[in-house]
């Protein structure tokens, strides 16, 4: 198992699959929606539309659990994956590869990774940064709804129009990257976000995801195909073919696994 394998699930765009900016429910309409300027728009303001449009944090929190089926294509490689969240912040996904397998948990407090090969596997824990990165990647929800978590800090930087249609800008970093979201004001849908690893300056290569084909699954909606223009100027395909939602995933479901045939020892 190569050191990239362990490199490419460490940095799968796991928001990419549940972004928090799709999280929008119907076309706002009305002449009370834009009664202010859009320039005397607040953040929460902005956050609180995007709940509202799905139904409210009530309907939001019904969501508990939820499983992902998709596939991602680029120009080196082709794979499927699976996806399991669960409330508040647990994550399992699976990777698999011709003849190899890359999975990624974090149960709420430690993180792991399991590397299968031939049908051997090795198990190891995740620390430091690493940990970190895993459960701010984690949150359920995503970094435009409800609160915000840990080490996540978001800011209005203002309104862009393209097309003729008014985005809200919202930038949110951590202590390992920085995101600008682009919202519809309309729909409170989350059109492109661009993603730039820290430290950020003139030589920082950003990458784009745009969202589309979004489709209402119970009280969340979900971008079945994400498009990603990544640092190196290549593209990248995520396509999203199933959607289950509240599946009764169990606690469990996200503790490291034992190694059941682990690799041997060199």
């Amino acid at each position: 198992m190569s050191g990239e394998d362990a490199e490419r699930v460490m940095k799968f765009p796991y928001r990419a699959i549940f972004p928090a900016g799709i999280l929008a429910a119907l076309v706002l309409s009305g002449a009370g929606l834009f009664a202010a300027d859009l320039e005397d728009w607040t953040l929460d303001d902005v956050l609180a539309k995007v709940s509202e449009a799905n139904g409210g944090d009530k309907a939001l929190k019904s969501v508990i659990s939820a499983r992902f089926l998709g596939e991602v294509e680029n120009p080196n490689d082709s794979y499927d994956f699976v996806l399991l969240k669960k409330r508040p912040d647990k994550l399992r996904m699976h990777l698999r590869f011709f003849q190899r397998s890359i999975e990624r948990g974090f149960d709420g407090d430690h993180g792991w990774v399991r590397l299968t090969q031939h049908g051997r596997d090795k198990v190891f824990p995740v620390e430091g940064d690493e940990l970190v990165k895993m459960r701010i990647e984690s949150d359920f929800d995503g970094p435009l709804v409800g609160s915000g978590s840990e080490n996540v800090e978001r800011r209005l930087l203002g309104i862009e129009r393209i097309e003729r249609i008014d985005y809200f800008v919202i930038e949110v970093e951590t202590p390992f990257s920085l995101a600008h979201h682009y919202v519809d004001s309309r729909t409170f849908r989350e059109l492109k976000n661009f993603k730039w690893q820290k430290p950020v300056d003139d030589k920082s290569q950003k990458t784009v995801s745009y969202f589309y084909e979004n489709q209402r699954h119970s009280q969340i909606w979900v971008a079945h195909r994400v498009e990603r223009v990544l640092a190196d100027g290549s593209k990248e395909v995520i396509r999203i073919n199933q959607v289950e939602i509240n599946p009764g995933l169990l606690d469990r479901t996200f503790d490291e696994p034992a190694e059941t045939n682990p690799l041997p020892k060199n």
